[in-house]
């Protein structure tokens, strides 16, 4: 199962020592994973990444946004200040909660290192009894794919906010009061205009998300066919097994989103373009 998982140390040798051993763990893929700290003036720092290389662009951009999402959005989400909305709405693109985020941005304000990592986790016990000798805490969240519907409910969103603008000008185009009735189309004609524009915009935004879902699942095959290639045998199975599962998961994924492009490009097929 795709998860985040956050392990708390008290330092950063027991954080090395910690890396060390959720890569010994042989029932997990590890995609991605970092050190990181708070400094002294409150930012979150990368001290260093746990893999060699993550198993996909996408992982390794999750990890760097995630880090992200730990500094300023952080302090919003736990403030409620203005900020609070964008925040959270990145976080839910991410795939976890404020809530996740929260825990995490509280252990490290109390001057504890951690592992942050996205990895596929069969079992939960194997880290947490690799992790409990060295004094690490794990915190996990298991990675939802809003992400993939996020774009779709957000067009719908604003294509229901066009039809009703569009009925509203057709109203107005009836008025009796000619002069009026121009001057309100006019200002109806700008915002059915913007919103066709936003729609247009989210509509490339899904395109994109097709052709790197994707690619994430290329690159993810790749990595687990290269893990298999040294592994023993107990391990290559495994792996095997998880490659048929990454192979279905990321085709239902990619079906999923070409039939949300296909509902928008029913609804408004002026507005759809695959050169995005």
């Amino acid at each position: 199962m795709n998860k985040i998982i956050f392990v708390s140390f008290k330092n950063e040798r027991q954080a090395i020592e910690g890396a060390q051993a959720i890569r010994e763990v042989r029932t997990n893929v590890v995609y991605a994973g970092a050190i990181i700290v708070q400094d002294p003036n409150g930012k979150i720092v990368i001290r260093q990444s746990i893999v060699d290389r993550p198993a996909s662009t996408l992982s390794g951009l999750l990890v760097g946004n995630l880090v992200g999402l730990l500094g300023p959005a952080a302090v919003a989400i736990d403030s409620g200040s203005g900020a609070l909305l964008g925040a959270a709405i990145d976080a839910v693109k991410a795939g976890i909660t404020t809530e996740f985020l929260k825990t995490i941005q509280q252990e490290l304000a109390s001057g504890k290192t951690g592992i942050i990592a996205e990895i596929d986790e069969t079992w939960e016990s194997p880290i947490d009894i690799r992790m409990e000798p060295l004094g690490g805490t794990v915190f996990r969240q298991t990675r939802t794919q809003v992400e993939d519907a996020f774009f779709e409910k957000e067009i719908e969103a604003q294509q229901a906010e066009l039809a009703n603008l569009e009925r509203e000008k057709e109203a107005s185009a009836k008025n009796q009061e000619k002069e009026e009735s121009t001057l309100r189309n006019t200002r109806l004609q700008a915002k059915i205009d913007a919103i066709k524009h936003q729609i247009q915009e989210k509509q490339n935004q899904l395109i994109k998300r097709i052709k790197a879902v994707s690619e994430e699942g290329r690159e993810r095959i790749a990595f687990l066919q290269a893990e298999m290639t040294n592994a023993d045998e107990e391990t290559k199975v495994q792996l095997n097994n998880r490659l048929k599962d990454i192979r279905t998961e990321y085709e239902l994924r990619a079906k999923k989103l070409d039939a949300a492009l296909g509902r928008c490009k029913q609804t408004h097929p002026g507005l759809i373009s695959r050169t995005a």
